[in-house]
């Protein structure tokens, strides 16, 4: 799957539809990055009044 990274790396959209082959123009401009795993935003606990955040980390692995 396709991760839309900001400057932070935080995750800020993600296309599973693609291939790694389709997304090859947006890795190459550096919009984001294939991610070899499963992510979705409703993935951890929701807490009242908290927004939830995801994060790329160096390692590949994704922090909330």
């Amino acid at each position: 799957m396709f991760l839309y990274l900001n400057k932070d790396k935080r995750i800020t959209a993600y296309d599973d539809s693609s291939t790694r082959e389709q997304m090859k123009e947006e890795i190459k401009k550096e919009m984001g990055v294939w991610y070899d795993g499963d992510f979705d935003f409703f993935m951890g606990e929701d807490k009242p009044g908290m927004q939830k955040d995801f994060y790329l980390n160096e390692d590949n692995t994704i922090r909330r």
